[in-house]
């Protein structure tokens, strides 16, 4: 199923420099102003960690989420949040959902009236309940977004190697802004207008892929079962999305099925390499320490949870994987449970 905006013709000949702002300089964060470094944009971010500021700032590289990576020279760390609100009209934000209001709110009077946000954030904010994208609808209501979502591995694209996502907004003119600043040869992008399923589904992968590397880290899985859960688990998220309002055919798009293949079969992604932590008996807190921050995914899996229990969603794979990392069955016991729901024959 091809995305409402398949959009052939949104490419741009030319591309005039611009100041391209990112709220957090991690993996993510660093990745992606690579790519639009390497297109002749500026880049100027803001990152709460004082020592990767000055060392990008002085070094030109970020040892901690990119290690190895020489970054282009046209990327700079700012000092103040406020800088990159006043000096750019195209803001990638790409910090934890849970830090995104206390981190915009106190410099909310810099932001121009015409100011973009691309949200690369993938989780939920478990004091509230929203995700990134109504967070920032709710502090700065008058400005438009744009859903940066699909297979994202931020170090693939550091290294240049081919990525396509999936921008979805209300317009298509609005993901014409974000596409023309970071497509070329390498990297390019397919528009949706179905923003809640776009979001979600780089939010509820996570769940799955946490799932995945449990199974996988126990020894007890083969290819066979991971093409069946992949499948079951699609379908899984497809069904939460339809309560949230979302489009069931974004789901089998790159926000969805691509974004689950992705994150579920790559040793670097974080959901994943967390999943087989808990296979090992690390618990959330352990691997929070191990990891320097705990993967979304822990919180997304308990607040859906929640959601599905008070109105009656059965999700039989998110069930089974909340009961392994609370400690009340074991993995194997998980995974037969689950299946022989998942395949039960009618009467």
């Amino acid at each position: 199923m091809i995305p409402p905006f398949s959009g052939t013709e949104r490419r741009a000949e030319t591309k005039p420099a611009m100041k391209i702002g990112f709220i957090g300089l991690g993996n993510m964060g660093c990745s992606l102003a690579q790519v639009i470094a390497l297109n002749r944009h500026d880049v100027l971010g803001w990152e709460h960690d004082k020592k990767i500021v000055e060392e990008i700032n002085t070094k030109h590289h970020n040892s901690r989420f990119l290690p190895g990576v020489s970054l282009h020279p046209r990327i700079a760390a700012a000092p103040h949040l406020s800088d990159v609100f006043k000096e750019c009209n195209i803001i990638f934000v790409a910090i934890h959902t849970r830090f995104v209001r206390d981190t915009l709110a106190p410099a909310a009077a810099a932001v121009l009236p015409d100011t973009l946000f691309v949200v690369t954030a993938k989780g939920i904010d478990a004091k509230t309940g929203k995700t990134a994208s109504q967070t920032i609808s709710s502090l700065f209501p008058s400005n438009k977004q744009v859903i940066f979502s699909g297979p994202t591995i931020a170090s693939e694209f550091a290294e240049g190697l081919p990525t396509v996502v999936q921008l979805a907004a209300e317009e298509k003119s609005t993901c014409l802004r974000v596409s023309r600043v970071v497509e070329n040869n390498h990297f390019r992008t397919v528009f949706s207008e179905d923003m809640t399923g776009a979001e979600l589904g780089g939010i509820l992968k996570n769940i799955y892929a946490l799932g995945l590397g449990i199974f996988d880290g126990a020894g007890i899985t083969g290819k066979n079962f991971v093409a069946a859960y992949l499948t079951f688990a699609l379908g899984e998220m497809a069904t939460i999305g339809l309560y949230f309002g979302a489009q069931k055919e974004t789901f089998y798009c790159l926000a969805g099925c691509g974004d689950l293949l992705a994150t579920s079969m790559s040793s670097k992604s974080h959901h994943y390499t967390a999943g087989k932590f808990i296979s090992l008996g690390f618990s959330p807190d352990v691997i929070q320490k191990k990891m320097g921050v705990l993967p979304e995914g822990f919180t997304t899996l308990h607040t859906i949870m929640g959601i599905a229990r008070k109105n009656n969603i059965q999700l039989p794979i998110a069930e089974e994987i909340e009961a392994i990392i609370d400690g009340k069955k074991a993995t194997r016991e998980s995974l037969f449970a689950f299946f022989h729901r998942m395949t039960k024959h009618p009467d």
